[in-house]
């Protein structure tokens, strides 16, 4: 479940281009793995892009679910 990452406890974190995330909270890098422990304790987190300061936290999220079962993605259909 994605919650909203609009709330004051959020944790924010900025992706780079080079697809390093910082958390800005902790001043510190975090992997996949962590950010998917992170939200899998149930706290929110807000991840926004460091050159548009755009809202991309769904897509990073789908990314990362993506990434840990790509035959999940087989199953989709193509059309």
């Amino acid at each position: 479940m994605i919650l909203p990452a609009s709330s004051q406890d959020a944790i924010r974190i900025r992706k780079y281009p080079n697809r390093r995330l910082y958390d800005t909270s902790r001043s510190t890098h975090l992997t996949h793995d962590e950010v998917l422990a992170i939200v899998r304790r149930g706290q929110r987190v807000q991840i926004s892009d460091s050159r548009t300061e755009s809202d991309i936290t769904n897509e990073v999220l789908l990314q990362i679910l993506i990434a840990r079962d790509p035959a999940t993605i087989a199953a989709l259909p193509t059309q």
